[in-house]
Formats: C-alpha cells, structure tokens, sequence
C-alpha cells in the first residue's frame, strides 16, 4: 500500500498491528488480512525530523541521550539514531548520520523503541528469551552476555518453539505475547551450532553477531 508519497507495510507483533511507513521490516511477520482492516490499536512508525519534535522542559532525571515523561520517551544513540515513542502507539525516529543502515536501524527500533512503546501500554517487558512446548512457557533471562540467546537456540534443537527474543512481553494474567520471530547470536555460537555466518545477516554494522530467523530454523 503507499500512502502520500511512501509505500507503507503493515507488520504483526505481540499481537499488535505494526504500521511502518517507508520501511521494511522483514524481521517481522507481516499481518493478516483481518488485522491489517483494523487500525485499532496499532503502533505507527514513522521517520520524522527531531525538528518535528516538541521540546521537552528539562527535569533532574534527564540525561544526554535518554528523557522520559508519562506517554513520551525520548532515545538517541549517539551519530546513529534517535526515536520519540509516545503513548504506545506511534515510534518517531530520525537517522542521525546517512551512513547508518536501515539494519541497524531496525535493530534498536525492535529492542528499545518497540520495548518503550509497550511499556507505555501498560505491559509488563522483560529482558530475555521465551520459548514454549506443551502449551508451557519458559523464559531465559540474564545480564548481557550471560548466553541467554545461546542456551535458548539449544532449546530450540530440543522441539522448545520461541516466543519472543530480546523483548518479553507479559500480560496481566501472566500470559506470554508472541514477539519478534528472530534470535542474535554472536559468531562462535553460529558456528558452534554449525550455522553458516555467511549466509546470515549481521544485526547491525561492525558487531560480530548475527540474525537467525525463524523460518531458519523450523526448517
């Protein structure tokens, strides 16, 4: 579909409608027919310049490259991006330099952003893996580089089916939201897992760590 001047792409994740106006995102699931009818409760992403953006009154708790008030987050990562979440349903973001990839874009625009937007919509998230078997749910949690994406791979070999990767999302009853349809894993994990890097995509420019998607391994 193209909307204006740009094409528009209509996504699923956590059983929410993702709008991305002018960008792919193929890390993700594109939406059923029913759901792309119905722009209920969608989160629209759009690009947009930080001029665009209202200026915020400065409190204690600001820092550099992060500004949270109720209903609004303020993100940059420094000569890459920024993003402006608001209210759970729309993710702002702005390339700070030309050179920066739309991978890499994506990258933070599926962890921090999306993880902001639905923090914003009152849902518990949590930083980690679910897998599920049986109808069961286990989550893998961890600090950075503990291997929480390698032990959940290894499931994964074992018939566990993943849920959700990097971002957990958990409802008030305790329910886990399928997310994002990819695991990242550092080079000596793919090859340990006889992966071949060569044909996966790296998440981003100058990092050694690489995307898995589903599709690789259901098959």
């Amino acid at each position: 579909m193209v909307l204006g001047s740009q094409p528009v792409f209509f996504y699923e994740a956590f059983g929410i409608l993702l709008i991305s106006s002018g960008m792919k995102i193929p890390e993700l699931p594109v939406a059923k027919s029913e759901m792309q009818n119905n722009y209920s409760g969608s989160i629209n992403i759009v690009q947009d310049e930080q001029s665009n953006w209202p200026e915020l009154t400065p409190i204690f708790a600001d820092t550099a490259n992060l500004q949270m008030r109720p209903g609004e987050l303020r993100l940059t990562i420094p000569n890459m991006i920024s993003f402006r979440v608001t209210n759970g349903d729309r993710i702002s973001w702005c390339r700070l330099r030309s050179n920066v990839t739309n991978q890499t874009i994506r990258t933070y625009m599926l962890g921090s952003a999306l993880g902001a937007a639905l923090i914003q919509r009152g849902i518990l998230v949590l930083h980690g893996n679910a897998l599920e078997k049986h109808n069961r749910a286990i989550v893998c949690m961890g600090y950075s580089g503990a291997g929480k994406s390698t032990l959940a791979y290894a499931l994964m070999q074992q018939g566990w089916n993943l849920l959700a990767d990097d971002l957990v999302a958990v409802t008030p009853t305790g329910l886990i939201l399928p997310g994002v349809p990819r695991i990242k894993l550092w080079r000596d994990a793919v090859c340990a897992f006889n992966l071949n890097p060569s044909q996966l995509k790296t998440v981003m420019t100058g990092v050694d760590k690489f995307l898995v998607q589903k599709k690789i391994y259901d098959t």
